[in-house]
């Protein structure tokens, strides 16, 4: 990564440290009360199902009267008018050993438009098919029955359609059941609601049947699942948020966020060499060429605009490790961070007299 852009998130960080810190701080108390919430959740799943067949009640040749025609998606209206459903919900927590479940299953016949029309439906007819309440225990399946008259339902179709005219629609018979389920123990207080779907297609002498498929959460996660997923990423949110407020703490304690002068000017000259390349030669300066005038720039940047402005190229040379710009008798230097630092921690040097005795500044002497 680009240095001045690490440079930029250190900087960053340390002038919004308080706002950083409090982040971490609430991440890391989410994190710990949702890890909790998981950890103390009370297992529960519940799943849902439907079932359906026909008796013929009609002589045919096809099949002997009194045959059981069971899980078809579809059935001859003609000599199977009834069709026989039951639903299955089963509710299991571990917050109570028993529940009561209330169902109530309804039918609503109707006609409902082409996928294009934007009318919901044209004209229903609702009416209650079965209600029940009982109590089961945690995990118990209850079995509601019902039943639908479908060939009287084709018969209220033809009637309202004689009295309304034929809407531009398809004829079904929507079977709806609604679940509640309350624990007893806690004031009928409501653990759960759900409801489910089974759509028949009226379709001249045969109707068919759309019913969902198992429901429930439990049908597709074993038990636990989901609350041990939240579990596991709850503890890694606080861990990690944890582990940032230490290592952010450590960091600005030790000055780390605070990049030296040195380090930034370093990352500013490396990023300078790599946009200024095209303008920039290597080559060797004589000593011949500085013995004119110089003048040494801040930057690089203006030793490129020097060279930009005298019709120049930036010369780098190696051995020196500096830049330059010869401009006849004029040169301009650049030297890199480092080149300067180099130069600024190099001994001063001693003058030797005729006598032997060295100074420094002309103050020392070998007596």
């Amino acid at each position: 990564m680009d240095g001045r852009i690490m440079i930029s998130l250190r900087r960053t960080v340390n002038d919004r440290f308080p706002i950083l810190v409090a982040v971490l701080v609430v991440l890391a108390l989410f994190g710990g009360w949702a890890a909790y919430a998981a950890y103390a959740a009370e297992e529960t799943h519940g799943s849902t199902e439907f079932e359906h067949g026909a008796t013929v009640q009609v002589p045919n040749p096809a099949f002997p009267n009194g045959t059981d025609l069971t899980d078809r998606s579809t059935y001859f209206a003609t000599v199977a008018p009834e069709l026989d459903g039951e639903f299955a919900y089963t509710y299991e927590t571990d917050q109570t050993d028993e529940v009561v479940v209330e169902t109530e299953v309804t039918a609503v016949t109707r006609v409902v438009p082409d996928e294009d029309d934007e009318h919901e439906e044209f004209w229903s007819q609702t009416q209650t098919l079965q209600e029940d309440e009982r109590t089961v225990d945690s995990g118990e399946t209850e079995r509601v029955d019902f039943t639908v008259d479908v060939a009287q339902e084709k018969d209220r179709i033809d009637e309202y359609e004689w009295m309304l005219g034929e809407a531009p629609g398809d004829p079904e018979i929507l079977v709806m059941v609604e679940t509640i389920v309350v624990d007893a123990d806690d004031g009928n207080s409501e653990l759960a609601t759900d409801q489910d779907e089974m759509r028949i297609i009226l379709e001249d002498d045969v109707y068919t049947v759309e019913a969902e498929e198992p429901g429930g959460l439990a049908a597709f996660f074993p038990p636990g699942l989901l609350t041990t997923i939240q579990f596991l990423v709850s503890s890694g949110l606080l861990i990690a948020s944890l582990a940032a407020l230490v290592l952010v703490g450590i960091a600005r304690q030790q000055g780390v966020l605070i990049p030296p002068e040195r380090e930034r000017e370093t990352a500013e000259f490396e990023h300078e060499r790599k946009v200024f390349d095209e303008w920039i030669s290597q080559g060797r300066i004589s000593d011949e060429q500085l013995d004119g005038s110089g003048v040494e720039t801040a930057t690089l940047r203006d030793l490129v605009d020097v060279a930009i402005d005298s019709d120049r190229r930036v010369v780098e040379d190696p051995e020196r490790s500096s830049f330059y710009v010869l401009d006849g008798a004029a040169h301009y230097k650049f030297a890199p961070p480092q080149e300067r630092a180099d130069e600024g921690s190099a001994p001063p040097e001693q003058d030797i007299d005729d006598e032997g005795e060295t100074s420094d500044e002309g103050e020392t002497s070998n007596e």
